[in-house]
């Protein structure tokens, strides 16, 4: 949020910002630090005066005032601007406004207060401002919103409020401003302050306020912070305090006391938020000066467009430097790729629209090609503490690079992500491709959707950068209507350095900005459960992520979470889409092919941001057909049976990518010789169903034949006994003639012989023509015939999709 114009014209956007830190600054913090790094080496900057860029002892303003307890922000118009108290001879303490091009010199703008003092200052996304300060009578705080830069120069602010001393009847003051947010507007708000209170009206300790819709306030006592700096030894007060964000790590600065009512014993202390610990500082002056406090930290631009450390402490005189006494204004400039790695992208070469102009300029062509354009007052109140650094390009003149396929450089180095201020004109604009190269020729292919300026569709990827009230057309006028510019974040492997970016071939995409951001820093970390994932076409599959943070206690910021896959056609969403991984937390992410994506191997790149903070992780993604299944055989055992006997075949059902169900299995016998339905038939029985896991299944096919048939020789017996019957009737008939006469004796040999004849004659043809057919009277099944017997197998499962076998699964078995 706080800027500074360079002499060139552009606008650098900083890499954090002090006055909008609800993302930033938590509330007290658990133990242990993996920030201590971070920590130590931004407390070496802060405690060497003489190594700084430039520094000015006993600050005053071009008005001869003091400037005592200066805050100082990054001016919208350009430059900076500070507020401050003088102590007037008679002893009444006056709040002032100045401003300044270079930090060192200020020019006299305004009287904001009068019995005020330890003033701060805040830049509002609205364009206005709001400033806190120690009110008397009744030591409180006092609050006013100025709803622009002119009104806080004319000094009218639109709303005043008043904050209640509830933890001390004595004093309440020394206001920091944590953070402002806006819903949209100051009447639907919440600014997060730190303040001193005067605990039993004995010793000043630490609280924390919520201002809520600029009328209703709640503080309490904060004991982390006040623990952490009597561990030293304090024995008097502990008051002003001031926080930034520095590498992602969330530090500050605290004035505390060692001995009460001994204006020499003031020192500063650097506390860490996300940890609670404290180091005692050891601030180093041309001089020697020993005693320092009402510090105040900032990051912003330095006039050599580097990002730079400010701080400003007041030198009590007890003790102190000769000429040293006063307000100490000094700031420490370092390197983007040592600002946690970010790198800005110049697109001077690619601007072809005016897209950013100064309120009241006429202009032609503008963002939209068609007289609109972006308010660089607006563009002005971009909160930096939510965004790496942006280069803007100079307001009224080309400054926006509108896509036509332009392949832009990028500074060399390993990056994770790629990140864009941009926007859609005309209309939505869906699935834009962005290629990125890398030194050792591969790239990765990115796809966005973008928003019309004028109407978010919150795209995944995408996220609300800035919200600005009204838009300028060419004649100058304001026009009042809601107009926004999106974030972009694009997922790059950090493995690889990066070449250069290629934009899709559409004017009515936007690039305002472009910055590439590396892990570097990052208090969290990024684990995927599969390194390797395998999705069907008109299939899902999800992945579990998990963000670990690497604080000790946790990291208490909003994460962001976001994934897209490379190259397009395959999608993927997560849920949810923003952790505070206090603890270890996971989210599921779906990746979804539809049955028209081709099969083919893709990457899909999940990241998490906060702040400029990012971490990332990359799933190998494997796209295949649907899943199905096929069919096999065995050979039948035995394979060769006589009539009667019956054979087996093993069938399994083999899995294709994945594939479980059920699947019912039939089958059906054909032959080279000719029989009836009844001869020759198959069967799975039991085995069918079968269940098939992703390993396969299996079942039985059993063949089934007809013996010879023995039911003609059961029923002779039956027909001998028949036959028997006249020879039993002759044999009687004999004995009768013999008792009638003739010669007993050759009557009876007569008769048995023609018995002996009759039944010859009847029982040859009764025992004759037996038929292996089975056939007459006897009834039973004919026997399967000799020949060579085929069984063909089919399949489907509970959906009735059929095998993809394209030859059909037989086995043959051959009957004697």
């Amino acid at each position: 949020m706080k800027i500074k114009t360079t002499p060139l014209g552009k606008t650098l956007l900083p890499f954090a910002a002090l006055t909008l830190l609800l993302s930033v600054v938590g509330g007290e913090a658990a133990a242990q630090a993996p920030s201590d790094a971070m920590r130590h080496e931004f407390e070496g900057w802060v405690q060497n005066v003489t190594t700084s860029d430039a520094h000015e002892y006993n600050a005053t303003d071009s008005a001869g005032n003091p400037m005592d307890t200066a805050k100082i922000i990054a001016d919208p118009a350009g430059g900076y601007m500070a507020i401050y108290h003088t102590e007037e001879a008679n002893g009444t303490f006056i709040v002032y406004l100045a401003t300044s091009t270079d930090l060192m010199h200020w020019t006299h703008q305004a009287q904001l207060g009068i019995n005020a003092s330890q003033p701060y200052i805040t830049y509002l996304p609205d364009g206005g401002f709001v400033t806190a300060w120690e009110q008397t009578p009744n030591n409180h705080i006092h609050f006013n919103y100025y709803g622009s830069r002119s009104a806080l120069l004319a000094a009218t602010p639109a709303k005043t409020f008043d904050a209640p001393m509830t933890l001390s009847t004595c004093a309440e003051g020394t206001p920091s401003i944590y953070s402002a947010a806006l819903s949209p507007n100051m009447g639907q708000s919440t600014l997060d302050v730190g303040g001193h209170f005067y605990d039993n009206c004995v010793a000043d300790r630490e609280q924390r306020g919520t201002l809520t819709n600029f009328n209703s306030w709640s503080t309490s006592v904060q004991p982390g912070m006040n623990n952490a700096i009597l561990a030293f030894g304090i024995q008097g007060n502990i008051g002003a305090r001031d926080a930034v964000n520095y590498r992602g790590y969330s530090l500050g600065l605290i004035e505390g006391q060692l001995t009460a009512g001994d204006w020499g014993s003031w020192r500063i202390f650097c506390y860490d938020y996300q940890t609670g610990n404290a180091d005692q500082l050891s601030i180093i002056t041309d001089g020697g000066s020993q005693s320092f406090g009402g510090p105040k930290v900032t990051s912003l631009i330095a006039p050599n467009e580097k990002p730079a450390i400010v701080i400003t402490t007041f030198i009590f005189g007890q003790g102190n430097a000769p000429g040293e006494a006063g307000e100490l204004i000094y700031y420490k400039t370092y390197d983007f790729s040592s600002a946690g790695g970010a790198v800005p992208v110049s697109l001077d070469s690619w601007y072809n629209r005016t897209g950013i102009v100064s309120d009241g300029a006429t202009f032609s062509g503008g963002l939209d090609g068609s007289g609109d354009a972006y308010s660089s007052y607006l563009t002005g109140a971009l909160p930096a503490w939510n965004v790496p650094p942006f280069l803007l390009g100079p307001v009224n003149s080309p400054n926006v690079a509108s896509a036509a396929g332009e392949t832009i450089p990028l500074p060399a180095g390993q990056f994770a992500t790629l990140q864009m201020l941009g926007t859609g004109i005309k209309g939505s604009q869906p699935n834009q491709t962005i290629s990125v190269a890398y030194t050792d020729g591969s790239s990765s292919t990115l796809t966005q959707s973008l928003s019309d300026w004028s109407a978010p569709q919150n795209f995944i990827g995408e996220s609300d950068a800035l919200t600005m009230a009204y838009h300028d057309g060419s004649s100058g006028a304001a026009e009042n209507q809601t107009t926004y510019l999106y974030r972009y974040l694009f997922g790059l492997d950090n493995t690889r350095t990066v070449s250069s970016v290629t934009l899709p071939d559409d004017s009515n995409m936007e690039s305002v900005a472009l910055t590439l951001v590396p892990v570097t820093g990052a208090n969290f970390a990024l684990t995927s459960d599969s390194s390797s994932l395998s999705v069907g076409a008109g299939d899902t599959t999800v992945s579990i992520v998990t963000l670990t943070p690497s604080v000790a206690g946790g990291f208490t910021l909003p994460v962001s979470l976001g994934c897209n896959v490379a190259p397009a056609g395959p999608v993927c969403s997560i849920s949810p889409v923003t952790l505070t991984p206090t603890f270890v937390s996971t989210a599921q992410v779906t990746i979804q092919a539809a049955s028209s994506v081709p099969p083919g191997s893709a990457t899909v790149t999940v990241t998490a941001t906060s702040g400029n903070l990012t971490a990332a992780t990359k799933i190998s993604l494997a796209v295949t057909p649907p899943e199905t299944y096929s069919l096999s055989a065995g050979t039948a055992s035995p394979a060769s049976i006589n009539p009667g006997a019956t054979s087996q075949a093993a069938v399994t059902v083999n899995s294709a990518y994945g594939y479980t169900g059920t699947v019912s299995l039939s089958c059906s016998v054909s032959s080279n010789v000719t029989f009836n339905g009844d001869q020759a038939v198959c069967s799975f029985g039991s085995t069918s169903p079968a269940s098939v896991s992703a390993s396969g299944g299996t079942a039985t096919m059993t063949f089934f034949t007809i013996g010879l048939s023995a039911s003609i020789w059961h029923r002779r017996p039956k027909v001998l006994f028949a036959l028997m019957l006249p020879i039993f009737g002759i044999a009687l008939m004999g004995f009768g003639s013999c008792a009638n006469g003739a010669s007993r004796r050759k009557k009876m040999a007569a008769v048995l012989l023609l018995g002996m004849m009759l039944t010859t004659v009847i029982a040859i043809p009764a025992c004759g023509g037996v038929s292996n057919s089975g056939g007459g009277g006897g009834g039973g099944n004919p026997a399967t015939p000799a020949g060579t017997y085929t069984v063909t197998i089919t399949a489907k499962d509970a959906n009735g999709a059929a095998p993809t076998n394209t030859n059909p699964v037989t086995v043959s078995i051959t009957v004697n």
